[in-house]
């Protein structure tokens, strides 16, 4: 298998094996929603118009639809530098680089504090602005973020009910997206009913959704064709 995060560290700074575990869980579980998506489409694009088969595409596996969107494997870098006991714990400062800092705790036997090792959605989030930071170089922007309708620009309503599926507070369009791109990989938005965690989506849940499945099968086709052709 292809790899697909490579775990750095500063001075005095250490990775624990199950958090590592969990970032490489979560880089596959991206792989998993490209490939799931990408296949999906290039399925559709098999049938004839009288509903048909033709050829048998290429179907992809999720670490090699990982790579073939971020180009490359992405770092991870544990930095000594501290956000405070309330601040963020990541940046994706490069389409290949994301600071985790030293205020992100490493694990927790108790699921309900939130760590690095029991929460795949903050490296997901992490590798949404990654993802957007590809985009830049593919088309020139982060079109993610740049297509929300403002309808979508806030976290009024829409997002799954479980906390840890939104990992910023923040009202930004960027913030906004990297969360949606959580929501887009494990598909999971505002259900009716929160004391399930499947069943109908609320308007908001359904927007969003849709606004996700309609846009990533282009943004992951350009990354792909820029990697391809960079």
């Amino acid at each position: 298998m292809s790899e697909l995060i490579n775990f750095q560290v500063e001075p005095n700074q250490i990775w624990e094996e199950i958090e590592t575990s969990t970032v490489q869980q979560a880089a596959l579980d991206i792989g998993t929603a490209i490939a799931r998506d990408i296949n999906r489409s290039r399925l559709a694009a098999g049938l004839s118009a009288e509903g048909e088969e033709g050829p048998s595409p290429e179907l992809l596996e999720p670490a090699d639809a990982f790579v073939k969107v971020f180009g490359r494997p992405v770092r991870f870098l544990r930095k000594a530098s501290s956000m405070g006991p309330t601040g963020f714990w990541g940046q994706a400062i490069l389409r290949d680089l994301i600071w985790v800092h030293s205020n992100a705790r490493h694990s927790s036997a108790d699921d309900r504090i939130a760590a690095v090792s029991n929460r795949p959605q903050f490296a997901v989030h992490e590798l949404g602005h990654a993802f957007e930071n590809m985009l830049l170089d593919a088309v020139g922007q982060k079109k993610g973020r740049n297509s929300l309708p403002n309808s979508l620009a806030n976290r009024t309503a829409g997002f799954f009910h479980l906390g840890r599926f939104q990992q910023s507070k923040d009202l930004g369009r960027g913030e906004i997206f990297a969360d949606m791109f959580i929501g887009w990989v494990y598909d999971r938005w505002q259900l009716k009913n929160t004391n399930l965690l499947d069943g109908p989506l609320t308007d908001a849940g359904t927007a969003r959704k849709k606004f996700m499945d309609d846009i990533m099968v282009d943004l992951i086709d350009a990354a792909m064709t820029h990697n391809k052709n960079p």
